[in-house]
This record gives structure tokens, sequence and C-alpha cells, in this order.
């Protein structure tokens, strides 16, 4: 699902535009990116996680603050004719399958210990 974001960012001069622009497109899922100057604003449009945004602007110490999380805007559709739609018919119902999920579970077997007795090996050594 695409969405739009837009930051506020606190820039100081041009090399720290690019730095913030530069730290955010480096995330997965960004299509578009833009930047208003004037009022100090980064508009990230795609599929992303907008915290992961916010973390990597922070983390390049940039004050930013969101200013608006949302889907993104779609281009409108001209309206068409209504056309009248075909009655759909109802397909068989189809029998559930449900996989069941086993989960792997660690078998740790038990230990066998076999000890030695004076009696079986007469020929041992005792330390007593």
């Amino acid at each position: 699902m695409q969405q739009k974001i837009i930051v506020s960012v606190d820039f100081h001069d041009d090399r720290c535009r690019q730095k913030a622009m530069n730290s955010v497109t480096g995330l997965l899922g960004i299509n578009s990116i833009s930047m208003d100057i004037e009022k100090k604003q980064l508009t990230i449009i795609g599929d992303f996680d907008a915290v992961d945004i916010i973390k990597k602007l922070r983390k390049k110490d940039y004050h930013a603050n969101m200013v608006f999380l949302g889907p993104a805007e779609e281009p409108k559709k001209k309206p068409e004719e209504t056309v009248k739609p075909e009655p759909v018919k109802p397909e068989p119902a189809k029998p559930v399958v449900i996989d069941r999920f086993i989960p792997y579970v660690y078998y740790n077997p038990p230990a066998y210990y076999y000890v030695h007795s004076y009696d079986e090996n007469p020929s041992s050594c005792v330390i007593s």
C-alpha cells in the first residue's frame, strides 16, 4: 500500500539538505522524495515504515517531526458510463483445507551412563 509522509526537518544549509535526502533514499520501498525548502519539509511517497524514516533522520542529528502520514493520493478516475452488471453465479462451496502448523521441537535424547563395577572386571585398578 502506497503511503505518504510529510516530515518537518530543521535544515541549516545546502549540505544538510543533501545529507538528509541521501540518508532517506537508502531505505527500501521509497518511490519518490520531494523537498520544500521554504517550509523545510520532506515529502516521501512509497511503501515504507514511517518510524524507520524518523529514526534515520534523528540518527543523523536532524530534528525531524512527522507532520502528516496517510495514503498517497491516487489519480482521479473519469466517470464512466454505468453498465448493468451481469448476475454472478455462485460457485459451489469448496472444502476448507487447514494446514496445521507443527513447530519443530528439539528432542534431547536421554543420556545413558555405563558404570564399571569392580565385580565385573577383576583386573581393574581400584584406589581406596
